[in-house]
């Protein structure tokens, strides 16, 4: 079975949360050579002494989906503890910086707009309509007001990064720019502050959790599934980069000059 990046993430993370937990049965049609593999490797780390397997498991997962190692935390096998890892960089960091933070910002809206538009669509069809307890439809309809509160949220982080003043944002919300500032300062600092402190550790301080949304965090991943969303429901004209192609990116950002928005 192939895994795009995402998938992998995904599955890498259910295996890590059930690590010294609980055990996981894994079947494969590969051969018998290759589906012992892993066995074989953790046990030459055991004899080795050189950590434990789910380190290096860590390591050899994510070169079989194509990308180097995020080791977002350890804990060693001989009495080592925690190891701390909040100031090493991963490879989404360096992926990341390629992007302006308006392009960035723009990538999540448009995250946010799927969101939206597929929620909204769950609401046309009538056929399940008769399988839909009381009041479900009212559920619906109230989660879509969420994420649709969430999306406009996404929109002025992004109209803030790209230049515009909160008079100019306030003018479309039909309210003052002081309102307007008020209202979503507190979510443009939070955007601000993620990139001062990309991570923060999980409860059990093994594990570091990206500040991020998704989709700023890992911004060539969101590339490639936000095209692939806006190419089969057809926003554009058999456009297949319909999201990425005209992100304003990093070097082009340094390029600009300074005050030419206003």
């Amino acid at each position: 079975m192939e895994l795009d990046r995402h998938g992998a993430e995904l599955l890498f993370q259910v295996l890590s949360e059930r690590e010294e937990k609980n055990s996981v049965a894994i079947a494969s049609n590969e051969s018998f050579g290759k589906a012992h593999m892993f066995r074989r490797t953790c046990a030459r780390w055991r004899r080795s002494g050189a950590g434990s397997c789910s380190r290096q498991a860590r390591v050899t997962w994510r070169a079989a989906v194509g990308r180097r190692p995020r080791i977002l935390g350890v804990r060693g096998t001989r009495g080592h503890g925690t190891l701390s890892l909040m100031s090493e960089s991963t490879p989404y960091d360096q992926d990341r910086a390629a992007y302006s933070r308006e392009g960035l910002a723009r990538l999540v809206l448009a995250d946010n707009a799927t969101e939206v538009a597929d929620g909204a669509a769950g609401l046309v069809g009538t056929r399940n309509d008769a399988d839909t307890g009381f009041g479900g439809r009212v559920s619906q309809a109230r989660q879509l007001v969420d994420l649709a509160e969430r999306t406009l949220n996404s929109a002025v982080i992004y109209e803030v990064e790209r230049g515009s003043s909160w008079a100019q944002i306030a003018a479309y919300l039909e309210i003052s720019a002081e309102e307007a500032e008020q209202r979503y300062v507190p979510a443009v600092q939070a955007w601000n502050n993620a990139f001062e402190e990309p991570y923060r550790l999980d409860e059990t301080g093994r594990k570091r959790i990206p500040q991020l949304p998704t989709a700023a965090y890992d911004p060539n991943w969101a590339c490639t599934q936000l095209d692939r969303w806006a190419y089969l429901r057809h926003v554009g004209i058999d456009d297949r980069q319909a999201v990425s192609a005209s992100l304003v990116m990093a070097e082009a950002a340094d390029e600009q000059v300074p005050g030419a928005r206003t």
